[in-house]
C-alpha cells in the first residue's frame, strides 16, 4: 500500500451502518457503486459489539435519534471520531465533533 493510501486508510473510519446506507441509495448508478466501494475499501469499518450497543442505547434514549443515526453517533463517540455529515440530526448530540458539509 502506498504511503498516501495508508494515511487515508488509517484516518478513514465508518460505521457498518454508513456502509449499508451508502450502498442502499435508490438512485445509485453502477459507476457510483464502484466509487463508493473504492471509498469503503479505504475505510476501517466498525461493527456492532456489546460496548457499542450499550452506547447506542444511551445515545438513542438521551437524544432521540433514529437507530441508524444513533449507531453512527455512538460509534464516533466511543472511538473519539469526528463525523462528516450534512445531516442536521447529529446536531442534537453536543458531544459529537461534527464537520458539516452543505450537501452530499
Amino acid at each position: 500500500m502506498k504511503m498516501v493510501e495508508k494515511a487515508i486508510h488509517d484516518s478513514l473510519n465508518i460505521s457498518i451502518i454508513t456502509k449499508i446506507e451508502l450502498l442502499c441509495w435508490k438512485t445509485i448508478s453502477p459507476e457510483e457503486i464502484i466509487t463508493i466501494q473504492d471509498f469503503i475499501n479505504y475505510a476501517a469499518i466498525f461493527y456492532l459489539d456489546e460496548p457499542l450497543a450499550e452506547m447506542v442505547i444511551t445515545v438513542r434514549k438521551k437524544f432521540g435519534l433514529k437507530l441508524p443515526d444513533a449507531i453512527i453517533a455512538a460509534t464516533a463517540m466511543l472511538h473519539n471520531f469526528s463525523i462528516i455529515t450534512a445531516d442536521k440530526e447529529f446536531n442534537k448530540v453536543p458531544e459529537l465533533d461534527i464537520l458539516k458539509i452543505s450537501h452530499l
